[in-house]
């Protein structure tokens, strides 16, 4: 519902405004913010169009021109009210919380890239340290079948006899594990 009223207006000797208030009436809760309401002025010099706020230091009805307007919810630089109230915008508008949001995911999206290349590094150390382990336990077992100590690196024909005499305490660690 919205309601359309004209007012003509002498602002000068010769100079006549046209001013449409494009005011909207619509409840409360169906409306972006209830302050703001947008009229037109026609001049003899073109089109102005103005937001009328309502002033939340001293509660003044004012008016700034869209352009202003727009700008401030851009830029979140201070304006004031006709009373000298200064204000700001600090919550942003639509375009400030999409890039924001853009931002946010665009970090979220570098850090499962990063995590992701982290992990498939890790994975490749993994792997090729059980490689390297797979290796040398193969090592082992050849040298061992071939009668090699694993503790002193002789060869021996008994290689059990030698392991039972001189290493008793012989306990494999990971390295020695053969079977």
């Amino acid at each position: 519902m919205r309601g359309i009223h004209e007012a003509m207006r002498l602002t000068g000797e010769n100079d006549t405004q046209l001013i449409i208030d494009t005011g909207i009436f619509e409840p409360p809760e169906n409306r972006k913010r209830k302050e703001e309401v947008m009229t037109t002025v026609f001049t003899e010099t073109g089109i102005q169009e103005f937001t009328v706020k309502i002033c939340g230091g001293c509660g003044v009805k004012y008016a700034m021109t869209t352009e202003l307007y727009d700008r401030r919810l851009e830029d979140h630089k201070s304006f004031w009210c006709p009373n000298g109230c200064c204000r700001s915008f600090t919550g942003g508008n639509e375009t400030t919380k999409l890039r924001q949001q853009l931002e946010a995911e665009r970090n979220r999206s570098s850090n499962l890239l990063a995590a992701k290349q982290a992990a498939e590094e890790q994975a490749k150390h993994e792997r090729r340290e059980r490689q390297k382990m797979k290796t040398r336990h193969t090592n082992l077992r050849l040298r061992v079948k071939l009668g090699t100590c694993p503790c002193c690196s002789h060869q021996f024909e008994n290689l059990k006899t030698h392991m039972a005499t001189a290493h008793p305490n012989f306990t494999p660690t990971e390295d020695h594990k053969i079977l």
